[in-house]
C-alpha cells in the first residue's frame, strides 16, 4: 500500500459524494449548502494530493484503467503496478502520459 493511499481514497470518495449531492439538489434550484460542502471536500482533496503526491499519482494512474481506449488502459495499469512497486511516481506518470501521447499520435496518423 502506498503512503497516504487511504487518505487519498477517502478524500476522493468525499468529493464524489459531495458532487452527487450537489447534482441531486440542483434539480430544485441553487444548492448553496451542497455547493459549500463540495468546495470543502475539494479543498480537502487538494490538500491530501499535496501532502501525498505518490498516492495522487497512483489515483491518476488508477483512473486511466477505466478509460474506454485499450492503449490508455494498458498505460494506466502499467503505471499503477510500477507505483505500487515503489518506483518514482513523477517518472512513472510522465512515462504513462508519454506512452498515451505516442499511441494517440500514431492513431491519428494512421487514420
Amino acid at each position: 500500500m502506498i503512503t497516504g493511499q487511504q487518505e487519498y481514497e477517502s478524500a476522493r470518495d468525499a468529493v464524489a459524494e459531495a458532487q452527487g449531492n450537489y447534482d441531486a439538489a440542483g434539480a430544485y434550484g441553487y444548492p448553496y449548502r451542497e455547493s459549500q460542502a463540495l468546495k470543502q471536500a475539494q479543498e480537502t482533496y487538494d490538500a491530501v494530493c499535496t501532502q501525498y503526491p505518490a498516492a495522487a499519482a497512483w489515483g491518476k494512474a488508477q483512473g486511466w484503467t477505466y478509460a474506454s481506449n485499450d492503449c490508455k488502459v494498458t498505460a494506466g495499469k502499467r503505471a499503477v503496478a510500477r507505483i505500487e512497486a515503489g518506483e518514482d511516481h513523477e517518472v512513472v506518470i510522465a512515462e504513462m502520459e508519454s506512452e498515451w501521447s505516442a499511441a494517440a499520435l500514431s492513431a491519428v496518423q494512421n487514420s
